[in-house]
């Protein structure tokens, strides 16, 4: 049986697989949080023979009221330019039927793809009303243009990290390197020069702890092929 090939912005979210045995996991590939290597990562899985794709994290809140950790199980993605694609339908209602065993229950909205960090609640507003997206990664549109491309099973997971009223420090995705790991120094940098950030940063860490819990205990639930059977 292939493995899926699963495509993340850091290496915190890859993570999320670790503790599955070795023969149950994914291939996993970081991208950084790139969309051009988020692409790249998606085209290099297919190519070694991944028969479906997915494209796992954490996002940011569009719609009001989607609470940290709230887990999204998108129908369709919506490019930066408009284009649409939507996820695979039979594999999310699998997926969806095992998260319910154990007592999950994602949420099914539209995900939007953006070239840029979208940081601000303003932007978020604007973005949530234009879209009616429920949340907005960097990686998801370039993952699911592949799919589109290759013609393969496509599927997007994400666990709300940022709500729509919580302003990122517009420094923070600099400090992602390409391997998806955060540089701890350049971080600590910044830091120290905007000492007003770091209330924020503070409880940004706690809120993607609690994010990435809930897609470690999905893994957990779903197993290594996330219900693709």
């Amino acid at each position: 049986m292939s493995r899926i090939g699963v495509v993340t912005g850091l290496t915190s979210e890859a993570d999320c697989f670790s503790e599955l045995p070795g023969a149950e996991q994914p291939r996993v590939l970081c991208s950084g949080a790139r969309p051009e290597r988020a692409a790249a990562a998606a085209r290099q899985l297919v190519e070694e023979g991944c028969d479906g794709l997915v494209s796992f994290g954490l996002a940011g809140a569009l719609e009001e009221g989607l609470g940290v950790g709230g887990l999204v199980l998108p129908d369709r993605v919506i490019g930066p330019g408009g284009r649409t694609v939507e996820t695979d339908a039979r594999w999310r209602k699998r997926l969806i039927a095992r998260l319910a065993r154990g007592g999950v229950s994602p949420l099914v909205r539209p995900l939007l793809g953006s070239e840029h960090p979208v940081t601000l609640p303003s932007e978020k507003e604007r973005l949530g009303r234009e879209t009616r997206a429920a949340v907005v990664d960097m990686e998801s549109h370039a993952v699911a243009h592949v799919a589109f491309e290759y013609n393969v099973p496509f599927l997007v997971l994400r666990a709300v990290s940022d709500t729509a009223r919580r302003t990122v420090p517009y420094w923070v995705m600099d400090t992602i390197q390409e391997d998806g790991q955060v540089d701890q120094v350049k971080a600590a940098i910044e830091a120290i020069c905007r000492p007003w950030d770091i209330p924020v940063l503070v409880l940004l860490g706690m809120e993607s702890k609690q994010a990435l819990g809930v897609l470690r205990r999905v893994v957990g639930l779903a197993g290594g092929r996330l219900g693709l059977d």
